[in-house]
């Protein structure tokens, strides 16, 4: 029966649409800042408006496409959530920059560069799933918001890098940042599911792959802009070494600020 129920869902088309329009014309008035603060405001404008059209309609629809009631009655829900998108948001132009700096700045070959940044997913790889099970008998708020500082940690360590910077420092705060969203990721989702029913838990999963969306189009978008206001028009690649690394420490220091703000978040969930 509930197979059947599930296929016989209406499609809030309406609901959909105004999502649709809303990501669109809010991330790309974002991304038009530095070039045309006009236009920029006019897009944002309109996926302001179609974000809160989206909310009220979703609020009042009967089977709506995401469930925003869920926000309202479980704080600790949106919280996480909230939590979610902030760290994808920072760790989403981390290899860009970082593939950037190796090449550009290092010198070191694309295939090298890339062995050189495997050490992130593969510490990450390695932890996940034991930060998992760790979730389970440690309070999963506790682990993710810790997640959050060590992220923020090595994330804050590159702000410092320079063009005579050591491989091995390079290296260590890959891991750490690795490490890092190892013991955010998988906690923070257990914080998520556990937090509404089993009938909810398709809502719920959707949600977490949409705020991962959202966060490293909001990260994306962040870089372009700073890059925007330093260079101009200047490829990123092609950019000098002084106005590159310059870019990357703003870019950084950006993200560590997000970073700190994320673990004041994640620490609200306690408090919900």
């Amino acid at each position: 029966r509930d197979s059947v129920q599930i296929k016989n869902r209406p499609l809030d088309l309406k609901g959909n649409l105004l999502f649709v329009v809303f990501i669109i014309s809010f991330m790309f008035g974002l991304s038009q800042i530095a070039e045309s603060l006009v236009q920029a405001m006019i897009f944002i404008a309109v996926g302001v408006v179609c974000g809160i059209l989206f909310i009220l309609h979703e609020y009042r629809e009967e089977d709506p496409a995401v469930n925003v009631r869920l926000f309202k009655s479980n704080i600790g829900f949106g919280l996480s959530n909230l939590s979610a998108m902030m760290n994808y948001s920072v760790t989403a132009g981390l290899s860009y920059l970082m593939s950037l700096y190796l090449q550009v700045i290092q010198g070191f070959s694309s295939q090298t560069a890339g062995l050189i940044m495997v050490s992130q997913p593969l510490i990450m790889a390695l932890f996940t799933t034991y930060m998992g099970k760790l979730s389970d008998r440690i309070s999963p708020f506790k682990l993710s918001s810790g997640g959050m500082a060590v992220t923020g940690a090595g994330i804050a360590s590159l702000i410092f890098m320079n063009e005579n910077t050591p491989l091995w420092a390079i290296i260590l705060a890959l891991l750490v940042i690795g490490f890092g969203f190892a013991m955010f990721s998988s906690p923070n989702t257990n914080a998520i599911m556990s937090g509404v029913d089993k009938k909810d838990y398709g809502v719920a999963s959707s949600l977490v792959s949409t705020m991962r969306s959202i966060g490293q189009s909001v990260g994306m978008v962040v870089i372009l802009m700073i890059s925007s206001f330093i260079l101009g028009a200047t490829p990123l690649a092609e950019a000098s070494h002084p106005l590159l690394l310059k870019t990357l420490h703003i870019s950084f220091g950006v993200s560590t600020c997000i970073c700190i703000a994320g673990i004041f978040v994640s620490l609200q969930r306690n408090k919900a």
